[in-house]
């Protein structure tokens, strides 16, 4: 859904935040809109929550407007919230192009043949948005479980509008042009900046699941470490199920425990035992979290700088294409076995990219209103 002219937001118009098939036919769209003299942009593509969320208070909390601009009380009961929505308006006139609603659906016309759908054929008619057409109207529950399970890439793949070797144009794509460059290394990156959160973040994903000591202090750690607060939670959320429990421990019998799952070894190294760990209250715990990190310090520039160095600290500033896992690696054939489900198209390599898209989801559904603590 649109917001409107004077909106005194930033609206996100980075392409490289769509799905690739997606992003392709939006291109090859504007494109034709082009040669065609309709003078089209893209005026928005993926929405963060926090953006979302303005957009649904006006016409509700916020007047005027006097009516509601979105139904969408979260980014991810909007495909803008998966990068499968853009809107798109005139270079110049913007929501109010020459020609009316005759340009918009000639524009929609043009969309449609690569394979979108037109939101002016809604009951809810919404000019300007465009969006995937292997999507319904609306994410549904599904969409949301495989955000959340299997990260952003999970949504693409099970709506075809991931890059696949071999894979089908929706009806209407023409096959004739050549396919555009693939998404550059730092989506996952990207996907984080996007998120808008500050160094002092304006709301800290995961909060209401903590204490006030232990939200300050994740700050206070972040700072030195030149890292973003909410990363590190959504990392933790990740690592301890969501729970934020000292003890908790790894299903798999490894002998992880706790925020950031410590290794028995790796706790020793830090002066401590698992044991020791499981037994401290959580907030205790975050000063080992803090030394942990400690020789990262300057080098956690994202959200899958920090998980790297959880997980696999050899893929700390690697881009999102570098191989962590590789199934066909004989010398470790445990390593591939051990960390096997977060391979997401079963091709026998875990990238960096794949590795990190389950954490991102958890940073998603953290800033999440029901999830997230607005900080001062």
């Amino acid at each position: 859904m649109s917001a409107g002219a004077g909106s005194n937001t930033r609206p996100n118009k980075d392409l490289a935040l769509l799905a690739p098939r997606f992003r392709r036919a939006v291109e090859r769209a504007i494109a034709e809109c082009e040669r065609e003299n309709l003078d089209a942009m893209v005026y928005e593509g993926y929405r963060s929550q926090q953006l979302q969320a303005i957009y649904f208070a006006r016409g509700r909390t916020v007047v005027p407007p006097h009516h509601t601009v979105t139904n969408a009380s979260t980014n991810l009961r909007s495909w803008h919230g998966y990068g499968l929505a853009v809107d798109v308006v005139h270079s110049e006139h913007f929501w109010e192009p020459p020609g009316g609603e005759g340009w918009f659906r000639q524009v929609a016309e043009i969309f449609k043949i690569h394979g979108c759908k037109w939101g002016g054929d809604w009951t809810n008619r919404d000019l300007p948005h465009m969006q995937w057409g292997r999507c319904k109207p609306s994410p549904s529950d599904e969409a949301r479980r495989l955000i959340r399970e299997e990260g952003i890439e999970g949504v693409w793949r099970a709506v075809n509008a991931l890059e696949e070797p071999g894979a089908a144009l929706p009806v209407g794509v023409p096959e004739v042009p050549p396919p555009l460059p693939q998404p550059q290394p730092g989506i996952v990156d990207r996907f984080r900046t996007a998120l808008d959160i500050g160094a002092r973040p304006q709301a800290l994903a995961w909060g209401r699941h903590v204490s006030e000591d232990f939200r300050n202090k994740v700050v206070e750690i972040c700072g030195p470490l030149g890292a973003r607060p909410s990363d590190l939670m959504a990392c933790m959320a990740f690592e301890s199920g969501e729970t934020f429990r000292p003890d908790v421990r790894n299903a798999a019998g490894s002998g992880a425990t706790g925020l950031i799952q410590f290794m028995p070894a790796t706790a020793i190294g830090l002066g401590t035992t698992v044991q020791a760990l499981a037994g401290m209250t959580a907030e205790r715990q975050l000063d080992y979290v803090a030394k942990y990190f400690k020789p990262y310090r300057g080098r956690l520039r994202n959200l899958g700088d920090i998980y790297m160095a959880i997980l696999w600290p050899a893929g700390v500033g690697r881009p999102d294409s570098f191989a962590l896992f590789d199934r066909s690696d004989t010398r470790h054939p445990k390593r591939y076995r051990q960390n096997a489900g977060l391979d997401a198209d079963r091709n026998g390599i875990v990238t960096r990219a794949e590795a990190c898209g389950k954490v991102m989801a958890k940073l998603e559904k953290g800033m999440l209103q029901e999830h997230c603590w607005p900080m001062g």
